[in-house]
């Protein structure tokens, strides 16, 4: 799971996105959380599903995604500040 992995990062102190947990937060929790983060966010689920789940939000977005999973009694999401870059993945 993701709270795993990132036990194992700061553990060994590798460096990582800061991350924050949806699980039991509230909607203006998680809304004052993103004010920090900047204009867009990255919400992933915990488990790793190769990308799938993963989108981009703003803070003007985050509401209507929010309460959407909350009817789905779905919070099993982070949240990281989102870093526009070029991704590489490597598969061995």
């Amino acid at each position: 799971t993701k709270p795993q992995q990132y036990a194992f990062f700061h553990q060994h102190s590798l460096g990582h996105l800061p991350w924050h947990s949806f699980k039991g937060k509230t909607e203006m929790e998680m809304s004052d959380l993103m004010k920090t983060l900047g204009s867009e966010c990255v919400v992933k689920p915990h488990r790793g599903m190769g990308g799938w789940g993963v989108e981009v939000l703003t803070q003007r977005n985050l509401s209507e995604w929010w309460q959407k999973k909350a009817l789905d009694h779905d919070d099993e999401y982070l949240i990281q500040p989102l870093i526009k870059a070029t991704e590489y993945r490597v598969f061995f």
